[in-house]
Parts: structure tokens; sequence; C-alpha cells
């Protein structure tokens, strides 16, 4: 028999496509689930690619996740932050490119159909375990500057 806690509320991983996956938490209230936030209230976010650098080189990560447009303010993309941070904890070196546009981040490269690329690419994220490094910088609306704001949460 399933915990009280495990009843009330169930993390999910929602495959939505091969290689990407989409990180909410469901409550259930009275018979009825809602969307609600994962840890720290972030965001829900799609996980689009997960590239591995080359083994030639110290081993390092790039992430390219798409959020919805209106998160794209200093809580939300800190409690995103603090929520890859616990999703890639044994990971000494990685980065996340998050864009607004889900689609784009599906169907997109900066190589292939840059400029679409370009327009949705909206924050950077982060995360050096053996410096201490860590920020994420993003743009308040699309058409500014990527690093429009910089949050560094370094330790």
């Amino acid at each position: 028999m399933r915990s009280f806690a495990l009843q009330v509320v169930a993390a999910c991983l929602l495959a939505v496509g091969p290689g990407s996956l989409a990180i909410c938490q469901q409550i259930q209230t009275g018979g009825a689930e809602s969307e609600k936030r994962v840890s720290y209230d972030a965001p829900c976010y799609r996980i689009r690619h997960v590239t591995y650098n080359s083994p030639d080189y110290p081993r390092e990560i790039v992430i390219v996740i798409s959020v919805d447009p209106k998160h794209f303010v200093k809580e939300d993309m800190m409690a995103l932050a603090y929520d890859l941070r616990k999703l890639y904890l044994s990971e000494a070196r990685y980065g996340a490119i998050i864009l607004d546009d889900d689609e784009v981040a599906l169907h997109t490269s900066p190589l292939h159909r840059k400029e679409e690329y370009l327009r949705a690419r909206r924050a950077f994220y982060y995360r050096n375990r053996s410096t201490g490094e860590e920020y994420i910088q993003f743009s308040s609306e699309r058409g500014k500057p990527w690093n429009e704001v910089k949050i560094n949460l370094s330790q």
C-alpha cells in the first residue's frame, strides 16, 4: 500500500517524445489532478536535448530545455536553476540553454534554423562543481539580450 504522502503528491516525469521529458509535479485534490510545479516552485519545463562533449575533454553536458515565456522572471528562473541542480546532482559541470518555444527547442539548433533558435533563446544556466561557479542569466522579454539579468548562485 502506498504511503499517504505518495497518494497526495506524486512527482512525474512525463515522456513527451523521443529523448525528451516534461518535468512537472501532480497534486491530487479531491479526485482531480492539477499541475503543480516541482521543487522550489520551479516552472514546468521540457528537456528536449542532452548532449555530452567529446571524451578528449573534461566531461560536460549541455541541456536544451523549453519553458513557457511567462516564467522568465527572477523567482522562476532561480527556482528552475535549483531544480536543475537537484536533477543533475552527480554531474560535475553542465549548462542548460533555455528557450521560450517548445517547438523551436525540439526542432532547431544553432546550426539548423539558426534565426528561430536565437529568437527563442532566453536563458542560460551554468554549474561547475569543481570551481563552485554557478549562475543563471536570462532576458525578461524576447528580443532583449539573453544575459540582461544575471544571478550569481555560487556558494
